[in-house]
């Protein structure tokens, strides 16, 4: 509801939309609710007038007693839709509307002074609003179920779906770990790969593919020069996060690689559409209309668009037409967030809230989730946060994902854990932690074999430091310096834990080593203005982990979701037609005059008897032809002031005897040599053309609105 001081300069922007109409339809509309305008008149003191119109009582019931559904879902989402225009409601109302019925609707409901255009924006966009006389009798009406109803279930669906959880994260983690050249330059899976993972994930590729996305664009996986790596660091910090923010942090991200702002916008928004769906569920154009209703913003959308271009090394040629909470919907469909409930008996998926943004229990670390055969074969029961899940994936590899998850411990997946830093000892306190029966004999052999293999013959590479034997006591002594440290390799002699001439200057910085000069890069050539940019953009994503906080999810429908909003049922309002009829039936009017009034009637205009009197319309003819040359050339001038098409019937230009029918819109008229010729614009060809008046056989008026 609008506060006084909005309501003052909404009103006031009404006055000015109707002072600015032309003076020939500004006339006609105010003779049709007010009947004769008196001479001399004065623009303002009559749209007073009009307003007084609106507030009587009777009127005001009379219009609430006309609108019929679709005036009142128009209404709706006109008052919801943030900054509407005719294109928004347009694509809000896609697929159970088509453009030409919304702009008809939205054309009747100006002629009813229900809604006005404000065209005062910049940009040139015409955004719709309420007559603010009229926002106290509408806004207690809106129900959001009128353009968001609940689904009616022509059958169920029965059994689960696949649903996004901590243990498909840790196993496509491992699969990464196992298999880091597994995605092409695009960021899709390899067909070698695509063709495991089908065998490995019983939930397919698809869920895969969009989590990597996801995991890229969040930079918790990163490419390098062998493919893709985690970052185990950040999504350590990712995983402190209550599981519901992830996954909607994840299906942002799958869409675009998006900035903080935008992520932590749409994050944010996928909770509020799960909060706001009723119990039923959704059809999934409804979904998306929650969706818009809940996150439109023209600067939003436009943002998101061109953010989906960039990511995709995409131009501005509209190559991908979908809107953009589209791909939100997909993916939170495919991460399971919402899941297909049952089908509408016009054969539509309806969606609930599937159980992943579903009321979280809290996982108990204490309980036993993992058990050990003699085979190496981890099975892991769900259960587990992802936090606990991450140090387990160091060690694993991924054999079947389903139900249960099975990993096994092979050679490979136990020196992929040394690398990262792991012992043989670290591996078996992990496991032991979470197993009911220990960890098998001959694996922990097997570990403490290949530990030993390991160490027996390593592969360095990176930043080596040579300290003298006064610093090498200082800096294994020195907190700040010692976490630089991977591995000592002889007195004096350490392996650095830092990937870039930036993170060296750091170190140095931190560790207080202010003697140390140039690094000594072994008589390697300097890097060329490429790789400087790009070690620069790696050091840059390497900043400490940060992500947007968001809300938990609100219902933000819960206030306007009546279901039961009152309203005048269609007997109320066919019998006020057919009353209003049969008064005009019995008035003294004209054939033309009573043809008129009925019209208006039939489009919900006249809200009293008072506009069916002779005054409120003008005895002006509606078509002329043959020898009434001055007829046609008055109905001309009208469709030029009022900005009506005409249709044309006219000879065609080939000489031959038969007629052509144009539909055009004029826009001048000159006299010629005993002619007077229009120029026209036609619709269908969208071109200019000049007709002569005087070999018109006919001309028709065709109003684009009833005044």
């Amino acid at each position: 509801m609008l506060n006084e001081s909005d309501k003052k300069r909404r009103t006031a922007l009404w006055q000015a939309s109707l002072a600015m109409l032309p003076d020939s339809r500004f006339f006609d509309m105010l003779r049709a609710y007010l009947g004769k305008i008196k001479t001399p008149y004065n623009k303002q003191n009559l749209i007073e007038q009009l307003s007084s119109f609106f507030c009587r009582e009777q009127n005001r019931k009379n219009l609430l007693t006309l609108l019929d559904d679709f005036d009142e879902k128009i209404i709706t989402a006109l008052i919801l839709v943030p900054e509407a225009t005719q294109k928004k409601l347009s694509d809000f109302f896609s697929g159970e509307y088509v453009s030409s019925e919304i702009a008809a609707r939205l054309s009747n409901l100006t002629d009813r002074l229900i809604i006005f255009k404000d065209e005062s924006d910049k940009d040139g966009s015409e955004r719709l609003h309420i007559n603010p006389l009229l926002e106290d009798l509408l806004v207690p009406r809106i129900d959001i179920a009128r353009i968001i109803p609940e689904a009616q279930y022509a059958s169920r669906t029965e059994g689960g779906s696949f649903s996004i959880s901590p243990e498909f994260i840790a196993s496509v983690v491992c699969y990464i770990a196992e298999r880091p050249d597994l995605c092409k330059a695009d960021g899709s899976l390899k067909k070698i790969d695509a063709a495991r993972l089908q065998t490995v994930f019983a939930c397919g590729t698809v869920p895969v593919q969009t989590l990597i996305t996801a995991l890229l664009n969040l930079s918790l996986v990163k490419r390098n020069e062998n493919g893709i790596s985690v970052d185990y660091t950040r999504l350590l910090s990712f995983a402190e996060l209550p599981p519901k923010k992830q996954y909607a942090y994840l299906t942002a991200a799958s869409s675009a690689s998006l900035d903080r702002e935008g992520l932590r916008s749409y994050a944010e928004l996928v909770l509020d559409v799960a909060a706001s769906l009723p119990d039923s569920g959704l059809t999934k154009r409804s979904l998306l209309r929650c969706m818009l209703l809940l996150g439109s913003s023209e600067r939003a959308q436009s943002r998101f668009r061109a953010l989906i271009d960039r990511s995709h090394g995409r131009s501005d040629d509209g190559s991908d037409a979908r809107l953009p909470f589209d791909r939100i919907v997909d993916a939170a469909e495919t991460f399971g967030l919402f899941t297909v409930a049952g089908k509408t008996k016009e054969d539509d998926a309806i969606y609930r809230v599937g159980k992943a943004l579903s009321d979280e229990k809290k996982a108990d670390t204490n309980a036993r989730f993992v058990s050990i055969n003699s085979g190496f074969t981890v099975t892991l029961l769900p259960g587990l946060p992802l936090k606990a899940l991450l140090p387990l994936s160091i060690f694993l590899r991924v054999v079947n994902f389903d139900t249960t998850v099975e990993f096994e411990i092979d050679k490979a997946s136990a020196i992929r854990a040394f690398d990262f830093g792991y012992t043989a000892e670290t591996i078996r306190s992990l496991l032991e932690k979470y197993t009911a029966h220990g960890v098998p004999q001959n694996l922990r052999v097997s570990i403490e074999d290949w530990q030993q293999l390991y160490s027996s013959a390593i592969l360095y590479k990176g930043y080596v430091l040579k300290l003298d034997e006064k610093n090498s006591k200082l800096i294994e002594k020195n907190p700040k310096a010692a976490r630089f440290i991977q591995t000592k390799l002889a007195e004096g002699i350490y392996l650095l834990n830092i990937l870039s001439d930036e993170d060296a200057a750091v170190f140095c910085k931190e560790s207080g080593f202010d003697c140390i000069g140039k690094i000594n890069n072994l008589g390697a050539a300097q890097g060329n203005i490429e790789s400087s940019a790009r070690t620069k953009s790696d050091a840059a994503d390497r900043m400490p982990p940060s992500f947007p906080p968001i809300g938990n999810g609100e219902n933000r429908f819960k206030d306007i979701r009546k279901n039961n909003a009152d309203r005048p049922e269609k007997k109320q309002r066919d019998k006020l037609l057919s009353d209003l009829h049969r008064t005009l039936a019995s008035l003294d009017l004209s054939k033309a005059q009573k043809e008129n009034l009925s019209a208006r009637i039939d489009n919900k205009i006249i809200l009293s008897t008072e506009q069916l009197g002779k005054d409120t319309v003008r005895s002006e003819g509606a078509e002329a032809g043959g020898m009434d040359f001055l007829g046609k050339v008055r109905l001309i001038e009208s469709a030029i002031a009022s900005g009506d098409m005409i249709e044309v019937r006219m000879p065609k230009s080939d000489g031959s005897a038969k007629l052509e029918t144009i539909l055009c819109t004029p826009l001048s008229i000159s006299k010629a040599s005993g002619d007077a010729e229009a120029i026209v614009r036609i619709e269908a060809a969208k071109k200019t053309v000049t007709l002569s008046v005087g070999r018109a056989a006919n001309i028709k008026l065709i109003k684009t609105s009833i005044f």
